[in-house]
């Protein structure tokens, strides 16, 4: 069911009538008595409501998880300090950057999802920095053997958070227009 705010421009795109596509079946009615036009709101607006429900628990779960995963780091950065330092704080402001987007569409619905986007994209090239702060700081210490050891899933690990990043906001900017 598509969002209550796109449905006039849906049944514009598809050159139906809005009563054609509430109903889900081609009308050739050009007048419906107002007990059919309340009930196909009525049922229009019901449908939305439990289909954007739906969605907000799904997207709040994904978000609940994220949450347990930065208390979980923070409890681990207690713990070992500063050798999960950069790791840590690396994860956090990715997952910051994959939930901004995931706020802004599902329970905010700004219509600044530009600088939304800007805002992501910072945390993810945040996260990836600090990344490299964390390979300077084993080139600075001589800790070769840790670079060798970890660079391959530090690119790839950076590559997937840049991705991912950039499919939210590419989701995000595409069902808001």
């Amino acid at each position: 069911m598509p969002d209550i705010d796109n449905l006039e421009a849906l049944a514009k795109a598809l050159d139906v009538s809005l009563v054609s596509l509430m109903r889900g079946k081609t009308c050739d009615e050009k007048h419906i008595s107002i007990q059919d036009a309340e009930e196909l709101v009525t049922n229009t607006i019901k449908i939305s409501k439990e289909t954007s429900k739906l969605k907000k628990g799904f997207w709040g779960s994904i978000l609940g998880i994220f949450g347990i995963i930065i208390v979980l780091l923070c409890i681990l950065l207690l713990r070992d300090g500063k050798i999960v330092m950069y790791s840590v704080a690396s994860i956090i402001t990715g997952l910051i950057a994959w939930g901004i987007p995931i706020i802004d569409r599902v329970f905010l619905k700004t219509h600044y999802v530009r600088r939304t986007m800007l805002v992501s994209v910072g945390f993810a090239f945040l996260s990836v920095w600090i990344q490299f702060l964390d390979i300077k700081n084993l080139a600075y210490t001589g800790n070769w053997s840790a670079i060798h050891d970890t660079i391959n899933v530090l690119a790839a690990v950076v590559i997937m958070f840049c991705i991912i990043t950039l499919l939210l906001n590419f989701i995000n900017i595409k069902t808001h227009d």
